[in-house]
């Protein structure tokens, strides 16, 4: 009977100070159960043991759980969710998340690299990214051959960053060549 009293005199009281303008801020209900609406359950699975390795200190286990996706669809491959955890202890934490998969890779050897026209001079460039920047010597067709590619580091070149020149001579006698710089790059893969 308390409970009923109680509910209404703050229903009256929300009531009396709302049409005075003061607001409230309401509180959500919590979660009881496990709720995966719409988002596959591999994703409720994952959020569920998310949830119960990262509570809260003193939150307890985790007696309720609701994965709402909030896109058009939700799939394993990509989406986008709400979700809302109750704890042990009453404590509700709402956050978001979205997914998505990278594209399968492709089937079969990797095609075959093309041969430089004369192996490199390289002069503190790691080796792979040596051959990276020396396949980018310019051989016109029909042009005077390439005699020679000298890479050069012009900095530190690690096989993440660097920066250098790449400086080509042909057979007439002519020059060329380019700067270049690489950073937080997964070297190319070696021939």
């Amino acid at each position: 009977m308390l409970g009923l009293k109680a509910m209404v005199i703050v229903t009256a009281l929300a009531t009396t100070l709302g049409g005075c303008g003061i607001g409230f801020t309401s509180v959500e209900a919590p979660v009881t159960g496990r709720i995966c609406d719409r988002v596959p359950q591999s994703v409720c699975a994952s959020s569920l043991a998310d949830a119960e390795q990262n509570a809260p200190p003193g939150a307890g286990g985790v007696v309720g759980i609701e994965v709402r996706c909030t896109v058009a669809s939700c799939t394993d491959a990509a989406g986008d969710a709400t979700i809302r955890v109750t704890y042990a202890n009453g404590q509700t934490t709402s956050s978001g998340m979205g997914w998505a998969q990278a594209a399968p890779a492709p089937v079969g050897p990797p095609p075959a690299a093309t041969p430089l026209p004369v192996e490199p001079v390289c002069r503190g460039v790691p080796q792979d990214w040596c051959r990276d920047m020396a396949a980018s010597a310019d051989a016109t067709a029909g042009g005077p051959p390439i005699v020679s590619i000298v890479v050069t580091c012009t900095t530190v070149c690690t096989t993440s960053a660097g920066d250098g020149k790449t400086d080509v001579m042909y057979a007439d006698g002519s020059k060329g060549g380019s700067s270049w710089n690489y950073n937080g790059e997964v070297a190319p893969a070696s021939p």
